[in-house]
């Protein structure tokens, strides 16, 4: 729930990875392998983690890569199976998480080990938004790199769908969204309009709970 009411505040969520601190001792498996844990195993999702792994292995062919990646409840299965692993001292190298108000209790439990020097060496301080370094600084010490940044509020449409049913243009406007979905509707045997289950729902009542309240 805290990262859910985060995302509320900041609009967009990073998702990091934190490098460990406790368990070995943070050596990174002994120097000749690295196991990175997350609940990337599906989709745009998993390709995205297949990309960086691609990257490491190029980068430290002498190194390898484990993958820890836990399946399931859109990464609740993954937090369970990880909490379990830090509380008994056995902690992967590195692990997801998102930006915010989630990192604290890991930092104030003594999971993570701050990367200021790391952020230093490669400059990301010039690199990334303040905004999102801000949210990844706690104490004045940085503890998780963004590997990617996601948004609650992002309506996806199929082009398609749209050159089928005749609709000339994506809609900009409330009134165009809705005659373009009638028109989807009169036109083809597609639904016009579906929203996911679980997490989905959940996002989409944040986007108009912000819309309502404000923030």
């Amino acid at each position: 729930m805290r990262a859910r009411r985060w995302s509320v505040a900041a609009g967009a969520l990073g998702l990091v990875l934190m490098a460990s601190a406790c368990g070995d001792g943070g050596d990174g498996g002994g120097g000749d392998q690295v196991e990175v844990f997350s609940w990337w195993t599906g989709g745009g999702e998993e390709a995205g983690l297949n990309a960086l792994i691609e990257q490491f292995e190029g980068d430290n062919p002498d190194v390898e890569f484990v993958n820890a990646a836990v399946a399931g409840g859109s990464g609740t299965n993954a937090q369970a199976v990880l909490e379990g692993r830090l509380q008994s001292q056995d902690p992967p190298d590195s692990f997801q998480g998102h930006a915010g108000a989630e990192l604290q209790d890991y930092i104030e439990a003594g999971y993570l080990a701050p990367l200021d020097d790391f952020f230093d060496e490669q400059g990301l301080h010039d690199a990334l938004p303040d905004q999102l370094v801000e949210q990844i600084t706690y104490d004045g010490a940085v503890y998780s790199v963004p590997v990617n940044i996601h948004r609650s509020n992002v309506m996806w449409f199929n082009p398609t769908v749209l050159e089928e049913a005749g609709v000339d243009a994506p809609p900009e406007t409330l009134d165009e969204l809705l005659e373009a979905l009638e028109t989807v509707s009169e036109e083809t045997d597609v639904i016009p309009m579906a929203v996911g289950a679980q997490w989905t729902v959940s996002h989409l009542l944040e986007s108009v709970l912000l819309a309502s309240l404000g923030p």
